[in-house]
């Protein structure tokens, strides 16, 4: 039976920050598949960083997944996602229980807090409001959010890489976040949190919340030390291979 994989790229990147993870799995046998989310990479032009709600990204998987499903009625399913990636790749199991195999979500946007200062957030939230079409500056480098200098290279002069998200998505992610704290009781496919010691994305009470209430028996959470772009590390080896042993986990259960 193929083993797929829908990958989805970290908060202001593109699928092709996620060459590393698809020679990996490709190479164990994985039929892995990285969309550029809407509002980044080659998706837009005009509304970089824009979104309206994060059950567009879910349906942009759930259209993936009918794809492969259309070609492979008896195909796994897994999803895998980093930063708001990871925020999708849970959404998507709490949406589509029937679909996935398991999901790994690493670093999750489990908070907006994100490193603004409680001022900022509260001028923020009531600024997305206000002018869902105004830009936001992320409070980060994205370039700094790796250890790998060849890769901070690339992330600072790729002219599709986007510093910034309107209003309006942040809006749709303080919304995605609400979401997932009241409805993880829906979670019902097996999951992954893997995330980085001190992550600002990753809301450690928000996670241990999901981790409690969640349904379903196979459940867990890994501390990794490394950068918040933790696919895009030096170490990124041990994170793929985390993940792989945990699908193939899934896989074993179910049979």
């Amino acid at each position: 039976m193929a083993k797929y994989l829908i990958a989805l790229h970290a908060l202001g990147l593109h699928a092709a920050y996620l060459g590393y993870l698809k020679e990996f799995f490709t190479e164990k046998g994985y039929k892995v598949q990285c969309p550029d989310l809407l509002g980044f990479g080659r998706t837009t032009k005009q509304n970089r960083g824009d979104i309206e709600t994060f059950h567009d990204y879910t349906k942009e998987v759930a259209e993936i997944s009918q794809e492969i499903r259309k070609h492979d009625p008896k195909a796994d399913i897994f999803v895998w996602g980093e930063s708001i990636g990871g925020t999708v790749a849970l959404l998507y199991a709490l949406e589509y229980p029937k679909c996935p195999r398991g999901v790994v979500a690493v670093n999750p946007v489990l908070s907006t807090n994100m490193g603004f200062s409680k001022i900022r957030k509260v001028q923020l939230d009531v600024m997305a409001s206000l002018q869902p079409d105004k830009q936001i500056e992320l409070p980060f480098l994205l370039q700094d959010m790796t250890d790998d200098e060849v890769v901070a290279k690339a992330i600072a002069s790729d002219e599709m890489v986007c510093s910034s998200v309107t209003g309006r998505f942040w809006f749709a992610l303080s919304k995605a976040c609400v979401l997932l704290w009241t409805d993880a009781t829906r979670i019902r496919v097996p999951f992954l949190i893997q995330y980085s010691v001190g992550s600002c994305f990753v809301s450690e009470s928000v996670m241990e919340h999901i981790l409690s209430v969640a349904p379903v028996d196979l459940k867990q959470k890994q501390a990794l030390e490394g950068p918040f772009l933790l696919s895009l590390s030096r170490g990124r080896e041990e994170v793929y291979q985390k993940a792989f042993s945990f699908f193939e986990l899934c896989d074993s259960r179910r049979k």
